[in-house]
């Protein structure tokens, strides 16, 4: 089997999504919070597409940075 990677770009995000819910039976709702809030950097992100022209993974890089929550997650830690 052969394949070729393709540089992913925002018109990717629907198929992260669906990705990411079957391959790792993540919840949905949950993925697409990620897609859309978690800083995907599409340019560096890729997928391997076999010969037929069926995705057969991915490869997807983000920018995101925990500091981001660094404020919501001591509330949370010390609301308990």
């Amino acid at each position: 089997m052969s394949y070729a990677l393709h540089r992913m770009t925002p018109d990717d995000a629907p198929l992260t999504v669906e990705w990411m819910v079957r391959q790792y039976g993540f919840d949905r709702t949950e993925v697409e919070a990620w897609v859309r809030d978690l800083h995907f950097n599409w340019p560096l992100s890729v997928k391997a597409v076999d010969d037929k022209g069926d995705v057969i993974g991915l490869l997807n890089m983000s920018d995101y940075r925990i500091e981001e929550e660094t404020a919501q997650i001591v509330r949370k830690a010390f609301s308990c």
